[in-house]
């Protein structure tokens, strides 16, 4: 081999090699980059796994006959928001936690708004803080968490297409829009910026062709808690005294109805006595709730107004028989168990800007998701 060949092999070896170390190179630089945006993925999968546990608490699913929706505690003492259209009146509302299920009494609907009060008789909740809804901007990371069914959580992550002010002039938010705002499963969902702070509720309520589904703002809503918690209720009560359930009828109905309700005295002019109760029936059923007690009959009728029509199950001798009575105003000598922080809770945010709540949970808001 001449010396020129011998140049061109030594020079062809050492191309070859210094294509095989810039492969090589390139190779660990591209694993290691691999490698790192993996794991950057997975702490913020992990971040917004936490985030999702978190809040899983402080959303309810809320249940009126067959309707159904998704609510969330706005304070920790059990009250609860959803939509306006879930309420119909004389139609018992439950709302289910992830361990129990409780009656709820409605507080106050605001169908303009689209946002119903619910009061369920448990404390200690959970409520996500509040966020600033004034700092909200379109392109921003928002998450939807509903609880459609009893047994079942559904989370989305959307972003804000549009937000719409009350005035050119001031920063107050009137709509959010958002695709996912619309989705019938998430009617009633709790709405959170990237932090896990709530910030509004969705409708489920789908858009006109061409248009984006609306949500619901906090400052809307946390306008009509202050109101409703402010406002003057009138209550209703079915106008009849009652008695201690007999001991010889306890053992006649032979362990079939261990409580209720024993009718001791009733006007066959009043609102129950028109539509049938009598002396000697054992209430045992408001709508579909069961009764066992004076206390637990009075806590159903906060569900009520004066002059509604209410489905009442009596137990007469051996028959059991469905009346329909009319409800009176509550008197207040009385002195209905009541909680009587309703009267004295300040209001949430003064109507316009949202601040968190006691009880509300807090997260440290150094990660945001995006």
């Amino acid at each position: 081999m001449g010396g020129a060949d011998w140049v061109a092999v030594t020079r062809g070896n050492a191309l070859v090699a210094v294509a095989v170390v810039f492969t090589a190179s390139f190779l660990t630089v591209w694993a290691l980059i691999g490698a790192t945006n993996r794991g950057a993925r997975t702490e913020e999968d992990e971040a917004y796994t936490d985030l999702l546990t978190d809040a899983s608490g402080a959303v309810v699913g809320v249940s009126a006959g067959r309707d159904s929706a998704s609510g969330w505690v706005i304070r920790a003492d059990g009250l609860i928001v959803t939509v306006a259209g879930l309420v119909v009146p004389e139609r018992p509302i439950t709302v289910t936690l992830q361990d129990s299920t409780h009656p709820a009494h409605v507080v106050g609907v605001d169908a303009a708004a689209g946002v119903a009060l619910l009061q369920i008789p448990r404390d200690s909740l959970g409520a996500q803080e509040h966020g600033d809804i004034e700092q909200l901007r379109v392109g921003q990371e928002i998450i939807v968490l509903a609880h459609p069914r009893p047994t079942s959580m559904a989370a989305v992550r959307d972003r804000v297409a549009v937000i719409e002010r009350a005035d050119l002039g001031r920063r107050e938010v009137s709509e959010i829009l958002a695709p996912a705002a619309g989705y019938r499963r998430l009617r009633g969902a709790l709405i959170m910026d990237s932090y896990g702070r709530t910030v509004g509720m969705a409708t489920g309520t789908p858009a006109p062709l061409g248009e984006i589904p609306r949500a619901i703002p906090l400052n809307r809503i946390t306008g009509v808690v202050d109101s409703a918690l402010q406002a003057p209720r009138e209550e209703a009560f079915l106008d009849f005294k009652d008695g201690p359930y007999p001991k010889d009828v306890r053992s006649a109905h032979a362990g079939a109805h261990d409580g209720g309700v024993w009718v001791d005295q009733v006007d066959s002019v009043s609102g129950v006595g028109r539509g049938g109760l009598k002396k000697g029936d054992l209430l045992v059923r408001i709508d579909s709730i069961a009764v066992t007690s004076r206390a637990e009959m009075l806590a159903r009728m906060r569900n009520y107004r004066p002059n509604a029509r209410v489905t009442v199950t009596v137990v007469r001798g051996r028959e059991t028989k469905r009346l329909r009575v009319t409800a009176s105003p509550l008197p207040a000598v009385l002195g209905v168990a009541r909680d009587t922080a309703d009267d004295i809770r300040p209001p949430l945010s003064g109507g316009r800007v949202s601040r968190p709540v006691e009880g509300a949970r807090t997260r440290d808001p150094e990660l945001p998701f995006r």
